[in-house]
């Protein structure tokens, strides 16, 4: 009986692997977005006087200009996001564990992807 409980148990293993994975990429798509919003919320609303982005104004006769101008602006919010759904897309799997392979009946595991999931995001979107 102890015997068919173990084999019955390391069966799930595979199971408990992708939950496992599944939770980590749960968790980075939270912090993903949670840091997102949070820095949208920080340009929104500045904390004190001083602000989040420091932007100079020159001015010239019958112009004004920004620096740094608005399509910088936004080309650099938008590689600090890029670069988010970058480094958790860069993040170890475990469900890709060379060690763990053995555990899934087919031989291959497939999971969720972090980044494909965050691109797809309307929470993500929004900011």
């Amino acid at each position: 009986a102890a015997v068919r409980r173990a084999q019955a148990e390391a069966e799930m293993l595979g199971d408990f692997i992708r939950l496992a994975d599944y939770m980590a990429v749960s968790a980075c798509y939270a912090l993903v977005t949670e840091t997102a919003e949070c820095f949208l919320s920080s340009l929104l609303s500045p904390p004190g006087k001083a602000g989040v982005w420091v932007t100079s104004v020159s001015f010239a006769p019958g112009e004004m200009a920004f620096s740094p101008d608005l399509p910088h602006f936004q080309e650099a919010i938008a590689a600090m996001l890029e670069g988010m759904v970058t480094t958790v897309h860069a993040v170890p799997r475990v469900l890709y564990m060379r060690q763990f392979k053995p555990y899934f009946l087919s031989g291959r595991a497939e999971g969720p992807d972090a980044a494909r999931i965050l691109r797809a995001s309307t929470r993500f979107e929004r900011v």
